[in-house]
């Protein structure tokens, strides 16, 4: 987190180039960081409808994000 405020704030960077890279690989990075906590966790549950609410709730966040962009 401090290299990337360090490169942001010391190379000049155009708000097409943020808008185009910069934003997707921040979104990509927290989608692999949900993933990868929430859905072992959700192996960890044997009752169907816990699991159903939690991937439910995990498609949410990532349909809210989505909604967010646009």
């Amino acid at each position: 987190a401090i290299l990337g405020a360090v490169l942001v704030l010391v190379i000049p960077l155009t708000a097409e180039l943020v808008l185009q890279y910069v934003i997707p690989l921040v979104i990509g990075g927290f989608l692999y960081i949900a993933s990868a906590d929430l859905i072992p966790e959700m192996h960890k549950d044997s009752n169907a409808l816990n699991s159903i609410f939690q991937l439910l709730s995990l498609l949410a966040g990532v349909g809210v994000m989505f909604l967010l962009l646009a």
